[in-house]
């Protein structure tokens, strides 16, 4: 640093030798927070990128598309599936993740914020539920319930043999990403 005023960082990485400009703005309650300044657009930035390929650090306007957080570019099963993560490492405790769609409530939270917590795990559940419908019903083993109907009602077709033992489709319900 240069000052309380300015400053700079200078990075290297390999052939990269790039110096990007820091300033500090007042905070509210007190003291300074630095930012840099981006090297292309001459805007404060708390976040310098560089993507593969790229040959600086710049902020995300730059970048624009390029850069993102990987939350962005989730799908809705991917952020049920996330969500419903979250829920559970809230509610576990010591308890086996694996034993647990939902984790019974710890003693210490109120029943107000568990139940909360349960109609978000079960809104989430709906979502992967339907998408799992969709994907039965494409691959011709099942018909998806029709609006209105009970969401957890789905039909496989009579012709179709299921046993209870019979693990083959289980690679195939058992799915995440896009279809």
């Amino acid at each position: 640093m240069d000052g309380e005023y300015e400053g700079w960082l200078r990075i290297q990485i390999g052939s990269l030798d790039q110096r990007i400009i820091l300033v500090p703005r007042a905070r509210h309650l007190g003291g300074r927070q630095w930012y840099f300044v981006c090297p292309v657009m001459n805007r404060y930035a708390s976040v310098v990128w560089m993507p593969p390929g790229a040959t600086r650090f710049c902020s995300r306007q730059t970048w624009r598309r390029q850069v993102a957080y990987a939350s962005q570019f989730e799908t809705p099963v991917d952020r049920a599936y996330r969500g419903q993560a979250k829920i559970k490492s809230r509610l576990i405790a010591d308890l086996e993740p694996d034993e647990w769609d939902l984790p019974p409530k710890p003693k210490w939270m109120r029943w107000r914020t568990y139940n909360r917590h349960e109609e978000k795990f079960d809104a989430y559940e709906d979502v992967i539920d339907q998408r799992l419908f969709a994907l039965a019903a494409r691959l011709g083993i099942a018909t998806c319930p029709t609006a209105g109907s009970d969401p957890l009602e789905v039909r496989f077709r009579p012709e179709l043999k299921l046993d209870s033992d019979d693990r083959s489709l289980e690679g195939i319900l058992d799915f995440r990403g896009n279809f």
